[in-house]
């Protein structure tokens, strides 16, 4: 029998599901490129599949993070999942489980907030799949009868104030700050009374409806204040209202649209809407009373009995909520004296430690994530930072553990974020929880569990690879009885065939052979495509041959001309040979002080966030430009100055966070603390990590370094504690320090500042010895804005990894790779200068070459791995051009022109002043990295340089946290804090 692939694994044997990956792949009969994005309430015409994006090397098409946030299945038996940052819908055909895109794109170029966050969570109704906006001011449609997708328009302007406010700032009026708010909605429902989808706020002001058989959206209710205010909703059993769970709101948020449907006059306050619209005539209420903030609970599920669980996250208890007896209005001709109240009261463990976080966190926090209602009629919720799952019984009220304990028992590896939401599939009488982080799938059998007795708590591997964090978001069970999780980090759908179910092994044989003919069509066709190119330059070449040979013949003495042409060849072909030989240079295999190299190639450093670039620097713009100022506006003078702030190492302690990190990742892929050689343990530092060479090493050299980097920017962005950590060190010591600094600047101390500051920060590491380094750049060359700052936070101790007391030498500046370039485009022709080497005769007016190459040569002790220029401004050379910045303005002139500016030149004091940053453990430093040049030095030291580093925005100095620059992507997210 032959082995199964290891995208899927079997364990019916042990009695067990099929867990399968389908990823998306290819389709001969696709487009080429998919169509733009349509306007909001325009229907499209059919949208074709189009081909697979990605390298032409790989055929599985989903690459990038926060891939889809849920999925529904239409009545065409294909589910359809909804983008999160995603470009475009991915449709998975239920029954031949292909999986490819449809629809438009949509990205940062027709979307706000640059495409991340799009859409959360998708409700079907009839044949048609409305996706709920997140960070996106429309509503996604996708018609599932011909694969149509469009997107529904949301009239901000008609229900918020769109008017200029005094100051003139029109991105500050209430209706722009609406349509630009992040974290709009999460989850919604639809209402039996009305047929309508509500949309829960979650850092919107009031409740979304949208009408499906007009396609008309609305606002409806009072205003609330308040940043992730409500997580989910559910129906009520009884009243058919919509309960929201409070996750930082004070109380439980009650939608009834039963008054719709009603003939009278309503009761119920209006909100301001007209009295006989729809939207008057909505119910919008809260009920109880909570601590504020905390996110208290996440999520909820109906109990048998349509009771609703509220899933304790941050609490202790769970929320129990009891629907109200009847809706306001009960029938078109007869409503309530009272707004119906329902029934709140929260449930704690039966026995101590119930309700618990695991025992690798000391703060009580992230235990469950997510809930569903077994057979049995019981609720369950899944562990997130648990040990154990909870099981809820409505009607004893009695919450409790059940189940071993998957930490002791070794059931499954990571200790957090391990499962979220889930699925109950009646047939088989089982819940299973959907992997987040974990590495298998839970599964709690609620069949036969009349007798109250413990449910059957078990865990199943997932195929390879397993390791990626976030790995699905919502699922779906089909029509087939067959259950379907969409894709978040991970590159593939994963399917969960339970065993009560035929196997999907006959069809996936099929699918993978028909794979395998697409593919070796594709082959023939690029054979044939090669074979017809070399018939072309084969003719091509027969061409110039014969007009060689006429040539030839034309001249006198042909035969003797052509002797003499081929012994002048072969001369200047050995001429050419000697001085290649004789520029060439040798790099070094060891530092100036004779260590050997221990990385010899690769980046030096292994960073957990980056910018990527897609264009040359010539080709990245400001376009559009950012909406805050013109683009051009830097911080006040005085912030652009480095200042160092020190902090109380023993109570932020980054060092300890950063090696519990680094402890709980891959050691294979990120490192491992190095011991003695006679097996001692040593301590862990950071200063002892071992980075592996294949993970500083790219793909074209076989190594590791994309999947590595991936990695750690997941690994820090999941570890709460971490995250916290460094909240703690913003709100309190940074941000604070900054506002003081831009108020001696001038800033009001009256006015309110808002800051974006980068979560989670950069955490970089540079192992040694190392020979390369990290090129001279400014950060504006990479998308960064002037309204922001720089902060470099060592950790480890600069005595340690510090370079000896001297700078590059001539001979390893010669060997470097852009050195040993400039050497070879050096050479003289017959006493003629080349094009490069006329440009690189030009000298600044200060007798110092301009610092085309990237690294000047600096003076006196490297004592540091950060170097940086002194000023906020720094010139650059680049293809025979000069560009500088000055007075916040960029000037550009070609080089003819640069005699004429020397004078200017001399006034701005050419910036190659490069100095140390002379920070240590327990101090942070901050400068303008936007605007000056800095650079990381090699790694000569046998230890492991380690730092963070992240950057703060402040909006009242220019900074647009909506805009990018084309040509640029990167994966540093921001948080809003106003001081």
């Amino acid at each position: 029998m032959a082995a199964m692939p290891p995208s899927r694994i079997s364990h019916r044997a042990a009695g067990g599901p099929d867990l399968n990956y389908l990823y998306a792949t290819s389709r001969d009969e696709c487009d080429d490129d998919a169509s733009p994005a349509p306007k909001a309430n325009k229907k499209q015409s059919t949208s074709k599949r189009p081909v697979a994006r990605g390298r032409k090397s790989d055929q599985r098409a989903l690459r990038g993070t926060t891939l889809y946030l849920g999925g529904e299945e239409g009545p065409n038996q294909k589910i359809y999942c909804i983008p999160g940052h995603a470009e475009r819908v991915l449709c998975i055909d239920t029954r031949t489980d292909e999986v490819y895109p449809v629809g438009p794109q949509f990205d940062a170029s027709n979307t706000i907030l640059q495409g991340k966050f799009k859409w959360l969570r998708g409700i079907v109704i009839g044949d048609i799949i409305y996706g709920l906006p997140c960070h996106a001011d429309c509503v996604l449609r996708i018609d599932t009868a011909t694969d149509e997708v469009s997107t529904i328009h949301i009239p901000y302007e008609e229900y918020f104030d769109n008017a200029t406010p005094a100051e003139g700032d029109a991105t500050k009026s209430r209706a722009h700050q609406e349509r630009h708010c992040p974290w709009k909605y999460h989850g919604g429902a639809v209402s039996p009374h009305d047929g309508c989808i509500y949309a829960i706020p979650q850092s919107s002001r009031k409740v979304l409806r949208i009408d499906p058989k007009t396609e008309r959206c609305s606002f409806v209710g009072p205003d609330f204040e308040g940043r992730c205010k409500w997580y989910g909703g559910v129906v009520g059993k009884t009243d058919g209202a919509i309960y929201a769970i409070p996750q930082n709101a004070e109380g439980v948020l009650r939608i009834d649209a039963s008054g719709v449907q009603y003939s009278g006059d309503v009761a119920h306050d209006n909100n301001g809407f007209a009295p006989d619209s729809p939207e008057a005539r909505v119910v919008v209420t809260t009920h109880g009373s909570y601590p504020l903030g905390g996110h208290k609970w996440h999520g909820a599920a109906a109990s048998a009995d349509g009771t609703i669980v509220s899933v304790p996250n941050n609490v202790d208890t769970a929320l129990r909520i009891v629907p109200a007896l009847e809706a306001a209005y009960h029938t078109p001709d007869r409503k309530a004296q009272t707004i119906p109240e329902p029934e709140l009261y929260v449930l704690e463990g039966q026995a101590s430690g119930d309700i618990a976080t695991g025992r690798h966190r000391d703060d009580n926090k992230y235990k469950y994530l997510g809930a569903m209602a077994g057979t049995d009629g019981h609720v369950y919720c899944f562990p997130s930072g648990s040990e154990r799952v909870l099981q809820v019984d409505t009607v004893k009220r009695i919450a409790r553990s059940v189940g071993p304990n998957l930490r002791d028992e070794g059931m499954e590896r990571l200790f957090q974020n391990k499962w979220q939401n889930g699925l109950t599939h009646e047939e088989e009488g089982c819940v299973y929880a959907i992997p987040l982080a974990a590495e298998t799938i839970l599964r709690i059998r609620t069949s036969g569990n009349e007798d109250n007795s413990d449910p059957e708590v078990t865990t199943w591997k997932l195929p390879l690879p397993n390791k990626t964090l976030e790995k699905w978001e919502g699922g779906v069970i089909a029509s087939n009885r067959i259950m379907y999780c969409m894709p978040n980090n991970h590159k593939a759908v994963l399917q969960i065939v339970p065993p009560c179910v035929p196997s999907r092994k006959a069809l996936h044989q099929e699918n993978d052979r028909k794979e395998k003919e697409r593919e070796r069509a594709r082959e023939l066709q690029k054979q044939e495509r090669q074979l017809e190119r070399e018939k072309k330059q084969a003719e091509k070449e027969r061409k110039r041959q014969q007009r060689i040979e006429r040539k030839k013949n034309e001249k006198k003495g042909g035969e003797a001309a052509g002797l003499a042409a081929e012994e002048e060849k072969k001369e200047d072909d050995a001429t050419g040979s000697q001085r290649k030989a004789s520029t060439k240079a040798v790099l070094p295999k060891a530092t100036p002080d004779g260590v050997p190299f221990k990385y010899t190639t690769g980046i030096p450093t292994l960073r957990s966030s980056a910018h990527r670039v897609k264009y040359s620097l010539g080709h990245r713009k400001h376009d559009p430009k950012p909406k805050v100022g013109d683009g051009t506006a830097f911080l006040p003078p005085e912030l652009c100055e480095e200042d160092v702030l020190p902090y109380n190492a023993d109570e932020y302690d980054f060092h300890g966070a950063v090696v519990a990190l680094l402890q709980k990742c891959d050691k294979e892929l990120i490192g491992t603390f190095r011991g003695l050689a006679d097996g001692t343990v040593l301590a862990p530092r950071l200063d002892n990590f071992v980075v592996p060479v294949k993970s500083l090493t790219r793909k074209c050299q076989r190594g590791k370094v994309d999947k590595a980097q991936r990695y750690l920017s997941d690994a820090i962005a999941s570890d709460a504690q971490f995250l916290d950590l460094f909240d703690r060190f913003l709100v309190d010591v940074v941000l604070p320090h900054f506002k003081r600094r831009l108020e001696r600047a001038g800033h009001d101390s009256e006015q309110p500042i808002t800051f974006y500051y980068q979560r989670p920060p950069t955490l970089r590491l540079q192992p040694g010895p190392a020979r390369s380094q990290v090129r001279a750049h400014n950060d504006a060359e990479y998308g960064h804005q002037n309204g922001e700052l720089n902060f470099w936070l060592p950790l480890t101790s600069r005595s340690k990894t510090a370079r000896s007391e001297h700078g590059f030498s001539a001979s390893e500046r010669a060997a470097t790779q852009k050195e040993r370039g400039r050497e070879r485009k050096r050479v003289v022709i017959e006493g003629k200068r080349t094009r490069t080497e006329r440009r690189q005769s030009y000298k600044p007016s200060d007798g110092r070459r301009g610092e085309r190459a990237g690294r000047p040569t600096p003076v006196g002790s490297i004592s540091s791995s950060q170097w940086a220029t002194v000023k906020p401004y720094a010139a650059f050379r680049k293809q025979g051009d000069l560009r500088f910045r000055f007075k916040y303005r960029w000037f550009k002139m070609k080089q003819k022109k640069t005699r004429r500016m020397r004078a200017l030149l001399t006034s701005l004091k050419w910036t190659s002043d490069y100095h140390p940053l002379k920070a240590d453990l327990g101090e942070v430093v901050a400068f303008h990295g936007s605007s000056c040049k800095h650079y990381v030095n090699s790694n000569h030291s046998l230890w492991t340089r380690a730092s963070l580093d992240f950057r703060v925005g402040v909006q009242e100095s220019g900074y647009d946290p909506d805009w990018q620059m084309l040509g640029t992507t990167n994966d540093h997210t921001r948080r809003k804090v106003t001081l």
